[in-house]
Protein backbone atom coordinates (compact mmCIF):
# COMPACT_ATOMS: atom_id res chain seq x y z
CA UNK A 1 0.00 0.00 0.00
CA UNK A 2 3.07 2.43 -0.48
CA UNK A 3 6.41 3.18 1.50
CA UNK A 4 4.69 5.57 3.86
CA UNK A 5 1.89 3.48 4.86
CA UNK A 6 1.29 3.37 8.63
CA UNK A 7 -1.46 1.53 10.97
CA UNK A 8 -1.92 1.12 14.57
CA UNK A 9 -4.18 0.27 16.92
CA UNK A 10 -3.61 2.19 20.50
CA UNK A 11 -6.39 1.32 23.75
CA UNK A 12 -7.14 2.42 26.44
CA UNK A 13 -10.06 2.24 29.37
CA UNK A 14 -12.33 3.88 27.47
CA UNK A 15 -11.75 3.56 23.97
CA UNK A 16 -9.82 1.85 20.71
CA UNK A 17 -8.28 3.90 18.25
CA UNK A 18 -7.58 2.52 15.46
CA UNK A 19 -5.65 4.82 12.78
CA UNK A 20 -3.83 4.19 9.13
CA UNK A 21 -1.98 6.75 7.31
CA UNK A 22 -1.77 5.93 3.58
CA UNK A 23 -1.83 7.55 0.19
CA UNK A 24 -5.80 8.28 -0.98
CA UNK A 25 -6.11 6.37 -4.13
CA UNK A 26 -5.87 3.52 -1.19
CA UNK A 27 -8.53 4.28 0.73
CA UNK A 28 -10.88 2.31 -1.17
CA UNK A 29 -8.76 -0.89 -0.41
CA UNK A 30 -7.84 -0.11 3.44
CA UNK A 31 -11.68 0.81 4.34
CA UNK A 32 -12.60 -2.58 4.03
CA UNK A 33 -9.90 -4.02 5.84
CA UNK A 34 -10.24 -1.76 8.72
CA UNK A 35 -14.04 -2.70 8.93
CA UNK A 36 -13.25 -6.68 8.60
CA UNK A 37 -10.54 -6.06 11.72
CA UNK A 38 -12.68 -4.22 13.94
CA UNK A 39 -15.99 -6.19 13.37
CA UNK A 40 -14.84 -9.68 12.68
CA UNK A 41 -10.94 -9.95 14.45
CA UNK A 42 -9.02 -13.05 14.48
CA UNK A 43 -6.89 -13.76 17.37
CA UNK A 44 -4.31 -16.54 16.76
CA UNK A 45 -3.39 -18.93 19.53
CA UNK A 46 0.14 -18.04 19.46
CA UNK A 47 -0.67 -14.07 19.44
CA UNK A 48 -2.65 -14.28 22.63
CA UNK A 49 -0.45 -16.44 24.16
CA UNK A 50 2.20 -14.21 23.71
CA UNK A 51 0.23 -10.98 24.91
CA UNK A 52 -0.49 -13.05 28.41
CA UNK A 53 2.89 -12.26 29.33
CA UNK A 54 2.49 -8.66 28.52
CA UNK A 55 -0.01 -8.55 30.63
CA UNK A 56 1.91 -9.81 33.59
CA UNK A 57 4.05 -7.33 33.41
CA UNK A 58 1.55 -4.36 32.28
CA UNK A 59 0.00 -5.39 36.01
CA UNK A 60 3.50 -4.99 37.88
CA UNK A 61 4.32 -1.59 35.60
CA UNK A 62 0.87 -0.55 37.52
CA UNK A 63 1.49 -1.34 40.85
CA UNK A 64 4.40 -0.18 40.51
CA UNK A 65 3.26 4.00 39.05
CA UNK A 66 1.97 5.73 41.93
CA UNK A 67 -0.19 8.25 39.58
CA UNK A 68 -1.42 4.83 37.60
CA UNK A 69 -2.49 3.45 40.67
CA UNK A 70 -4.10 5.81 41.95
CA UNK A 71 -6.11 7.00 38.61
CA UNK A 72 -7.01 3.08 39.02
CA UNK A 73 -8.39 3.41 42.60
CA UNK A 74 -10.44 6.53 42.01
CA UNK A 75 -11.90 4.77 38.77
CA UNK A 76 -12.62 1.89 40.73
CA UNK A 77 -14.08 4.06 43.81
CA UNK A 78 -16.12 6.89 40.92
CA UNK A 79 -17.58 3.50 38.72
CA UNK A 80 -17.97 0.79 41.48
CA UNK A 81 -20.08 -2.44 40.44
CA UNK A 82 -19.60 -0.85 36.59
CA UNK A 83 -17.26 -1.04 33.73
CA UNK A 84 -15.00 2.05 34.23
CA UNK A 85 -14.40 0.70 37.72
CA UNK A 86 -13.14 -2.56 36.46
CA UNK A 87 -9.20 -3.22 36.55
CA UNK A 88 -7.68 -2.85 32.94
CA UNK A 89 -6.02 -5.74 33.60
CA UNK A 90 -7.42 -9.27 33.76
CA UNK A 91 -6.58 -11.41 37.30
CA UNK A 92 -4.45 -14.62 37.87
CA UNK A 93 -7.19 -16.06 38.06
CA UNK A 94 -9.15 -15.18 35.25
CA UNK A 95 -5.40 -15.36 32.97
CA UNK A 96 -6.61 -19.08 32.40
CA UNK A 97 -9.30 -18.09 30.72
CA UNK A 98 -7.63 -15.51 28.20
CA UNK A 99 -7.99 -17.67 25.25
CA UNK A 100 -9.10 -16.59 21.24
CA UNK A 101 -12.24 -18.66 21.86
CA UNK A 102 -13.40 -16.98 24.88
CA UNK A 103 -12.29 -13.26 23.67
Amino acid sequence: LGANSTASCKAGREEIVYSVDIAREFVPMVVPLMVGNVLFPRLLPWEVKAVQKKVKVGKEELYADADAMVSNLLHKAAFCNNTLGLSPYASERSLAYFTPETI
